[in-house]
């Protein structure tokens, strides 16, 4: 069931770290992804600080509610393009100096992305957290460290999703990273 999105205007239930990040940053004058962008959780947020937002996700329904509730926001500065992430994405991605990645995790995606942004870009990623059998598709600690190497980490928190004696089953993290 698609979750519908409901008005925030004090963004409560936006990312909090993306808010302690963004309530310090000077982005004005920059151009955001919020890939994928759901059904709008953080892009008000991102349009209050960025000169131009674009979201991207599968889900036409999500993408409407984004256009219909721009007015609640006063964001004109937002336009949304309906793609699967896990397909080819026809976007420059050079053009964006902050990527905005919440709630999902797939390391063809990462891997993908990494190869399209220029370096100094910020990504802020948040995956999925470790309930249920998100677990699954979160990276393992060698897999992110492996990713980590095209970064400069200028914040990370990780939570451990399981684990058998020694092994790490999986992570689940947020982290801000700057392309290298």
């Amino acid at each position: 069931m698609l979750k519908k999105h409901f008005f925030d205007p004090d963004f409560k239930f936006a990312s909090k770290e993306l808010i302690k990040f963004l309530s310090v940053s000077k982005f004005n004058n920059y151009n955001c992804l919020d890939i994928p962008s759901g059904n709008g959780r953080n892009i008000y947020l991102l349009s209050k600080y960025f000169n131009k937002v674009i979201g991207v996700d599968i889900n036409k329904t999500y993408l409407d509610e984004i256009e219909l509730n721009k007015g609640k926001y006063k964001s004109k500065n937002i336009s949304t393009i309906q793609n699967d992430i896990l397909e080819e994405i026809s976007l420059d991605f050079k053009q964006f100096d902050f990527i905005c990645i919440s709630h999902f995790y797939n390391r063809l995606f990462f891997n993908y992305l990494e190869t399209k942004i220029n370096s100094g870009v910020i990504l802020y990623i948040e995956t999925p957290t470790c309930r249920g059998c998100n677990y699954l598709e979160l990276p393992t600690e060698s897999e992110l460290n492996l990713f980590l190497e095209s970064f400069n980490i200028l914040k990370i928190k990780k939570n451990i999703c399981g684990s058998e004696g020694n092994i790490v089953k999986s992570i689940s993290f947020t982290a801000i990273l700057e392309k290298k």
